[in-house]
């Protein structure tokens, strides 16, 4: 996994105010990412870069993470959750995104997977 750094002074293209938002549920874990799918892999569908996470806000019954995408792209979107006691995964929610610098808009998986096929 590599995870993309953003510089300070980064001047390129950027969406500052993406959200995650991930609720509260109680005797749960959840972990939230987002990265930029680069191409296909074999093992893992995707080959992706993970951003960095931020530190979430707590916003009425749940979380928010801020994301700033850093370049135009496809990204996947996903939460995790885990079951605190017994570590067991209880759900994978994951959807995609396009970004062209101005506006955000949801694609499929098999979209993703059509533009990146052999």
């Amino acid at each position: 996994m590599r995870i993309i750094d953003i510089p300070v002074d980064f001047d390129g293209p950027c969406y500052l105010d993406y959200e995650v938002f991930v609720p509260y549920v109680a005797d749960t874990y959840a972990y939230p990412y987002i990265s930029l799918v680069n191409g296909s892999d074999p093992k893992y569908h995707f080959e992706r870069h993970f951003l960095q996470r931020v530190p979430p806000v707590w916003r009425g019954n749940g979380w928010v993470y801020f994301y700033m995408l850093p370049i135009v792209g496809i990204y996947e979107v996903g939460v995790k959750r885990w079951d605190s006691d017994t570590q067991e995964l209880l759900s994978r929610e994951v959807s995609y995104l396009i970004f062209d610098g101005d506006d955000i808009e949801n694609i499929s998986r098999e979209n993703v997977m059509q533009r990146f096929a052999s």
